[in-house]
């Protein structure tokens, strides 16, 4: 509660630094990594050397100083009860040292903040805020917490040598006066510089010690090089992952191993989330050196799969749904775009997007581009619309006083067991509890012609038309969000607003929701407060034969078909995207994969999509990928011991998965046991139904073929 309260006046105030990504809501170790790659391409561009250091802080948190906390607090404007709350919360303090069941005397803490509190990293960032105002004009930085790399790009190496010897000085005196202190030894500079020919790395010091000139160099997880051509972290990445994946190994035996789905899950949280991680940044590298990665990939999805070694890679990412490392990065890339772009336009990172440097990149196309540049370029390769998106904010009100919102949900629970009379009666019962206020009903529609929301008033209605990328929940939002803004101008004192979504309204009483129109209506809330105006919520059923409901979500959907769609300048929440981005790239994917010539998956699954495979045990799973993908060690074993491709003793054909499974005469009379309803007019069998989703359930008739012709151990 103390730590929400401290935060809001910061971010009110505006008190913390733009370059501080830490602990911050909205923010990430992003938002620092993409600015000082963009630098760095920029400088490539400009044919400029960028001089960077990064700080590493000494005991950061055990020596912070307690009263420059304070004292710094105080000069925001800090007054009242918060500040003596803190003083007594870093005062006092004592630990002591447990080896064993023995404890030492108790010593007193003099300075640095307790660690592990809620208050403690906000604290921190307060102690260590104003090192950004103490570099000189020009000297760019980007901070996380105490994680600090500070820079400067000059065409002449002279030039930046000597700006950055100035802000060491200065971060120098600074420290020193503010109770801090940066390791020499561990503190390093690199020289980011593509320029050919000979030209000596910088001479730094600080606290009278040279700078260590390094050539790469670990910041916020991503090991930049000097060059930005991203080897090394792609190295040390694709090692660490393959490490990772000895976990999988373990659990994925063909015969007793975990089934697909927690394997993938594992695959998810343990290997690709290490892929993730920064990818928006280190993708500047070229496709070439991007491609290491893909084996990693690769061996995740054929582990948790259990798919035959041999198998074509577009088919092993097609059967378990796992969009290609490139695709998946570009949707990352995109999210991030939308993510940055709701920030306030004054932080930094927002400056990657700038068309200033257009001309330099496009003159010299060998010059890596920034985040900004590819995600452009991806967005229009790939079909993706520019949308303005909805600006997140701090409110304008506290959040402690911010209304409580209490909707009545009185039978909710109850609604899916009641038939459709029985829920309108009870909710007009319900609703005679409101009569003394003025009934508002709200809805939202989606549909594939569009978004839209209804209001309906006792003498009026109203309605709007909203993007079709929106969700349904924003439609709804939206609705309850105009119907206030209506009722501020009517005369009457108390209103009930009725919506069938519970999900909206329980929305409502969250006042840290990161939906912007969640925010919006707890406002508008506050203000109809202030004119003496009562609003109460209640969730009404949908369509059961309400009057009011039935004509809002006529209303909506009416919208949608007879109103012009809105212009895309109309901001769309950052969230309602991410479905539209996700569908986009899919389409790229299944133009990949319509585009393949001859592939054996092809022929059952022509479309993108998820496989069924719950309940399956896993020697049935392993068996019906590599049946699927057309890989099996009885059909391609032989590609593992360099010997001949095999041959069917009977029909001495190449023997082949379609060929086991519906050409064989040999096993025609299994066949027609057990797959005689998959079998065409003509006499032959569709390999499609065989190898569909219904045979080859649990119980299914596929798996009776195959474990009867001997075939289940074999594959």
């Amino acid at each position: 509660m103390v730590n929400v309260r401290l935060v809001y006046f910061l971010e009110r105030g505006d008190f913390l630094s733009p370059s501080q990504s830490g602990f911050r809501k909205y923010r990430s170790t992003t938002d620092a990594l993409v600015r000082l790659e963009a630098a760095a391409c920029e400088a490539s561009a400009r044919h400029q050397h960028l001089v960077c250091v990064f700080f590493d802080l000494e005991k950061a948190h055990d020596t912070t100083w307690q009263y420059g906390i304070l004292q710094q607090l105080h000069l925001y404007g800090l007054r009242g009860r918060l500040p003596r709350f803190l003083k007594e919360f870093l005062s006092g303090r004592s630990f002591s040292v447990r080896v064993g069941t023995t404890h030492s005397a108790s010593v007193a803490q003099e300075e640095g903040v307790p660690q592990g509190s809620v208050l403690s990293v906000t604290l921190f960032a307060v102690a260590i805020n104003a090192i950004a105002s103490s570099l000189p004009d020009g000297i760019a930085n980007s901070m996380y917490v105490d994680d600090l790399a500070v820079w400067f790009a000059a065409s002449r190496m002279s030039v930046a040598e000597r700006r950055m010897q100035l802000a060491l000085d200065r971060v120098s005196r600074w420290t020193d006066s503010h109770g801090f202190r940066f390791s020499p030894p561990k503190t390093v500079a690199m020289h980011f510089c593509r320029i050919r020919g000979i030209h000596p790395d910088q001479d730094l010091f600080m606290y009278c010690h040279r700078i260590r000139c390094v050539e790469e160099t670990r910041f916020l997880g991503l090991l930049f090089d000097k060059r930005l051509t991203w080897v090394p972290h792609l190295r040390t990445l694709k090692v660490s992952c393959f490490k990772a994946l000895n976990l999988l190994r373990v659990l994925s035996h063909t015969s007793w191993g975990a089934d697909r789905a927690t394997l993938l899950r594992l695959y998810h949280v343990v290997i690709r989330s290490k892929l993730d991680y920064g990818c928006e940044v280190y993708s500047s590298a070229t496709d070439a050196r991007l491609r290491v990665l893909d084996p990693v990939h690769h061996a995740g999805v054929r582990l948790a799969t259990g798919a035959f070694r041999s198998s074509q890679i577009p088919s092993l990412l097609v059967d378990p749904n796992e969009p290609p490392l490139d695709l998946r990065r570009q949707s990352l890339m995109v999210r991030c775009w939308h993510r940055l772009h709701r920030l306030p336009d004054t932080l930094p990172c927002l400056a990657v997007s700038s068309d200033i440097m257009s001309q330099y990149y496009l003159l010299h196309s060998r010059a890596p581009w920034p985040f900004g540049f590819r995600v452009r370029k991806a967005m229009e390769e790939m079909g993706i619309d520019d949308f303005q998106i909805c600006p997140v904010r701090v409110p304008r009100v506290a959040p402690w006083l911010l209304p409580e919102v209490f909707p009545c949900t009185c039978f909710t629970d109850k609604k899916e067991f009641l038939p459709p009379p029985v829920a309108r009666s009870l909710f007009l019962e319900h609703a005679f509890t409101h009569r003394e206020s003025l009934p508002v009903y709200t809805d939202g529609s989606k549909s594939d012609d569009g978004v839209g929301f209804g209001v309906v008033f006792p003498d009026f209605c109203r309605g709007g038309r909203l993007l079709s990328v929106m969700s349904i929940f924003t439609a709804e939002l939206s609705a309850i969000l105009y119907a206030l803004q209506v009722t501020f101008t009517l005369p009457q004192p108390s209103f009930t607003i009725f919506s069938d979504s519970c999900s909206a309204l329980q929305a409502l009483c969250n006042f840290n929701s990161t939906h912007p129109l969640v925010l919006a209506i707890l406002e508008w809330l506050v203000l109809l407060g202030r004119r003496g105006r009562k609003v109460t919520f209640c969730w009404v059923p949908a369509h059961v034969g309400v009057d009011g409901n039935e004509r809002a979500d006529a209303l909506a959907k009416a919208v949608v078909s007879n109103s012009r769609p809105p212009a895309r300048c109309h901001p769309v929440p950052a969230v309602d995207l991410r479905p539209y981005i996700d569908a986009t790239v899919r389409s790229c994917w299944q133009d990949r994969w319509d585009a393949i010539g001859a592939n054996k998956l092809r022929d059952i699954r022509q479309r993108l999509g998820l496989w069924s495979y719950s309940g399956l045990s896993r020697r049935w799973e392993t068996a019906l990928v590599r049946l699927r993908i057309g890989h099996t060690l009885l059909t391609h074993g032989f590609l593992m011991e360099r010997a001949h491709p095999p041959y069917c003793d009977d029909c001495l054909v190449p023997l082949t998965v379609r060929h086991l499974i519906v050409e064989c005469p040999s096993l025609g009379d299994l066949r027609r046991r057990h797959l005689s309803e998959y079998r065409k007019g003509d006499g032959s069998y569709s390999l499609f139904q065989v190898l569909g989703e219904e045979a080859c359930s649990v119980g299914g008739n596929t798996l009776s073929y195959v474990e009867e012709a001997g075939l289940l151990h074999k594959l």
